[in-house]
Order: structure tokens, then C-alpha cells, then sequence
């Protein structure tokens, strides 16, 4: 996200962020155009065809997928089209607030020329979708969204199984306890109980917060450190623990809403 801001500022625009209301149906630039992505919880089985990391693999489905065979557009492909645009367009000067910092085994670096542009958008691709010869990336080897996503769903870790071939057909991955989460309607919960509801609130109120310090990281007027947003999204995940601590003996869980939009 940090380096698509990057990018975005060096053509004169300032990041924006929006929470659309969940469940929404297709993906920005017509990726996956009939594709519903909604919030709930990961089903307790592998391999469940309405599991949620179902709609994540699919998400991250990389053009030519090194397990698995390629049926639906892809963002790889979105992705080269934006590449294919910034060659045509990058400024001679590039002059945007630029980000930068490391999160993790993860580098976030200016852009300030044409190669940088194509590392930065090759980054994102790769993160997501993995290289063309493995599932992993990077110094520190870390498995791409899509493969991470695919060892939990399968069960079983992606493993080499012939030079350039691959499968998920290691190890197993067990499944880790999961509370029962049904999908949140569009609008959010209207029937949660009072003491809930204000663990909702507030878990929607830090949402905002981490959605306006994430845009402030790119506002000259009033920058943020990219260690500020870090901070705020750990604060979230803890409220998302403690919203779902307290109903951990209800047969079923009100998870969070995600509700929130930063102008």
C-alpha cells in the first residue's frame, strides 16, 4: 500500500482511502468483475468452497499459477496495464511526498525514476501472486499472499515436487481454533447487544483513525511517520481480539464491521 501511495503522489495525486460497505460485489479496474468479497470468519475445515480464504486466493491468483491451473482475469494483469500506463506518463520530475522505511523484512523506498516505478510495481505483483519459478520472495524467502493463503485453505504446505513443479501436497497446516463468525450484513449488526454493539463502535472509530493516519503519511501539510500508522493498526487488531474475547462463549460471534470512510 505504501509504495502504490508512491506511486500515486509522483502523477500530482494524494492517496485516499475509503471503506466501502461490505459485501461488495468485483475488484477496482474490473478485476474479477463478478467476484463477492464480504467479511466473515475462516471456516474450522480445509478445503470448504465458501471458506473466505477462498475469495482471498482468488484475490491474489497469480496470472500463471505454479499449482494450480488459471481460469479468471487477474490483478497481475491489472497491474502490468498500470506499468504500461506510468511508462507513458512518469514525470521528467517527480515531486511527490514519498514514504519511506522498512516494516518488518519489507523496504519501503521513494520513487523517483522510471526503474524505480517498475521495481515498485514488480514488488507489488510479487507480494501478492509470488515470482514465475517460486512461491516465495524476497531476502528473507517470505511466501507470497497468494501461496500463505493457499497452505491454510489446502491443509498442506506448497512443496517442490520436480524441478519448476509444485503443489500443495507437504506437510499439513492444521487449522487453528476459530470462533464462529457468520458473514456481517451490508450496513453492519443491527441486533447486537448493547455491551457488544460498544465494542463494535469502537473497534469502527480506531478503523477511522487508521485510515486517516494512513493518508496523512502522504499529506505535506500534515505528514504522519509510517511508524504511526504501524502503531494504530496494532491498536485495531487488539480491539478485534477483545471484541471477540468477550463473546467467546456465545454459540456465535458479531465480528468487526469495518466501517469507517476517510475524505
Amino acid at each position: 500500500m505504501a509504495m502504490v501511495g508512491n506511486l500515486m503522489t509522483n502523477l500530482g495525486k494524494t492517496p485516499e482511502l475509503h471503506a466501502p460497505a461490505y459485501p461488495v460485489t468485483g475488484l477496482p479496474g474490473n478485476v474479477h468483475s463478478g467476484l463477492t468479497v464480504c467479511l466473515k470468519g475462516v471456516s474450522a475445515q480445509a478445503e470448504q468452497q465458501d471458506d473466505v480464504l477462498k475469495t482471498f486466493m482468488t484475490i491474489e491468483k497469480p496470472e500463471n499459477p505454479l499449482a494450480r491451473a488459471e481460469k479468471y482475469p487477474t490483478i497481475g494483469k491489472f497491474y502490468a496495464a498500470i506499468k504500461t500506463a506510468y511508462r507513458k506518463h512518469f514525470p521528467a520530475q517527480p515531486s511527490g511526498v514519498q514514504v519511506t522505511g522498512r516494516i518488518g523484512g519489507d523496504e519501503v523506498f521513494a520513487i523517483g525514476t522510471s526503474d524505480q516505478m517498475v521495481k515498485a510495481i514488480d514488488l507489488i505483483t510479487e507480494q501478492g501472486e509470488g515470482t514465475t519459478s517460486s512461491p516465495t520472495i524476497g531476502e528473507y524467502a517470505e511466501m507470497a499472499h497468494y501461496y500463505r493463503f493457499g497452505e491454510v485453505w489446502h491443509g498442506k504446505r506448497i512443496v517442490e515436487t520436480a524441478p519448476g513443479k509444485w503443489a500443495f501436497s507437504g506437510d499439513p497446516v492444521p487449522r487453528p481454533a476459530v470462533h464462529p463468525m457468520p458473514e456481517v450484513p451490508k450496513g453492519g449488526w443491527s441486533d447486537a447487544a448493547a455491551s457488544v454493539r460498544s465494542e463494535l463502535d469502537a473497534f469502527n472509530e480506531q478503523y477511522h483513525a487508521v485510515l486517516t493516519t494512513v493518508v496523512a503519511l502522504w499529506k505535506p501539510e500534515n505528514p504522519a511517520r509510517l511508524k504511526d500508522a504501524v502503531v494504530e493498526m496494532i491498536k485495531l487488531e487488539q480491539l478485534a481480539d477483545r471484541l471477540i474475547e468477550k463473546q467467546k462463549k456465545q454459540a456465535a460471534v458479531y465480528g468487526p464491521e469495518f466501517r469507517a470512510q476517510v475524505r
